[in-house]
């Protein structure tokens, strides 16, 4: 079997894939190509480039002629139309997103439902949503570490300056940022920093400003776990937000004045539509406990680890962050996660996946 394929170099998401995934195809006695005449199957990400590239009159006839598959990495869009915790000009480039962005960008040509195309998908509600328009679709987690960090928890009155650790976009720090602070002004956190190491468009000076500039150290985002191990040695557990979350099992005073609300302790969640697993993973394959959302496939993918640690408001979140000074059970859930990891989700897992459905498509695997 031949593969070709192309992507974006400069995509962090698109690199876990076509970096870190698909070259351990190649023990399956896969190849690769640079002449997409040559090969069987061709794999991209959804990008205009790219979608250009398989409309193409002569390129769409040689591909349905030669009977070659189409694979689609990330067939979802997304579009930054964020405008807190910016700098100025990155808010220009928001509010630009926000009015001149055509929705025409989510949507694909029609000329794609006369190839054989499957979509590959990073969560479970893109997957049932690209299903359900009958497109051809599966689901695999964005995991990129091969090599697993056995991390020694240590007591925490041994760590000078302990830590609590963010890493992803700072789109899902923006989301518990309320939450954060309350939790570093507690008198059990106050020794406590935070340490973000993050990508995506952002003003660290009003970060700072929110949370405070001395709670806070930032880090060098990298895809290499010895590098990331090292910035991470003092973190005593993570944070790994996916939504925004109001709950109050009391009810608030805004929910009894709000006609569209049947109960005055109705929740309000405000979650990406391509929210997934993929920081979870990764702090897994780092043996680091940590405190996240309560999101579909975190769910599925995590079961037997502590319901308290799914938290929904500030509270849960302080009560989580309690529990987890315990040497003990943090002890434990590196454990659970390396082990969860290792067996369900590293790269070896998620390539195997892709393999057999390839197998299983009928496609030249000799």
């Amino acid at each position: 079997m031949k593969i070709f394929f192309n992507y974006d170099k400069n995509t962090p998401s698109q690199s876990i894939f076509f970096e870190r995934q698909l070259p351990l195809i190649k023990k399956y006695k896969v190849t690769f190509t640079r002449n997409f005449k040559n090969a069987d199957i061709i794999i991209i990400p959804h990008t205009q480039k790219q979608l250009r590239f398989l409309t193409n009159s002569e390129v769409n006839s040689i591909i349905k002629r030669k009977g070659i598959k189409i694979i689609i990495v990330k067939p979802h869009k997304e579009i930054d139309i964020r405008l807190t915790y910016k700098n100025n000009l990155d808010i220009f480039k928001s509010l630009f997103n926000r009015f001149f962005k055509s929705e025409r960008d989510f949507h694909f040509p029609k000329i794609l439902r006369d190839l054989d195309t499957t979509f590959i998908c990073d969560n479970s509600r893109l997957e049932r949503h690209f299903m359900s328009d009958n497109w051809k679709t599966l689901y695999l987690p964005l995991t990129y570490n091969s090599k697993i960090i056995s991390k020694k928890n240590l007591q925490i009155s041994s760590i000078e300056q302990p830590e609590i650790a963010f890493i992803g976009e700072i789109t899902h720090l923006i989301e518990w940022i309320d939450g954060i602070k309350y939790l570093l002004n507690k008198k059990q956190f106050k020794k406590y920093k935070l340490k973000i190491i993050s990508f995506g468009a952002v003003s660290r000076k009003k970060i700072e400003k929110k949370i405070g500039k001395d709670r806070i150290l930032w880090g060098n985002p990298s895809m290499d776990i010895d590098i990331l191990n090292n910035q991470l040695k003092n973190v005593v557990f993570a944070i790994v937000p996916h939504q925004t979350i109001r709950t109050n099992y009391e009810g608030q005073i805004k929910n009894r004045i709000n006609p569209f609300i049947s109960q005055p302790n109705d929740v309000t969640k405000s979650e990406k539509f391509s929210c997934n697993s993929g920081r979870n993973h990764l702090l897994s394959s780092l043996s680091i406990p940590f405190i996240t959302s309560p999101i579909e496939d975190v769910l599925k993918e995590y079961k037997g680890y502590p319901s308290f640690l799914f938290i929904e408001n500030n509270y849960q979140l302080y009560y989580a962050a309690k529990r987890l000074q315990d040497l003990e059970l943090r002890n434990k859930l590196s454990k659970f996660i390396r082990e969860n990891y290792m067996e369900n989700f590293s790269p070896n897992h998620v390539i195997r996946t892709l393999f057999l459905y390839i197998k299983n498509e009928n496609i030249n695997t000799d």
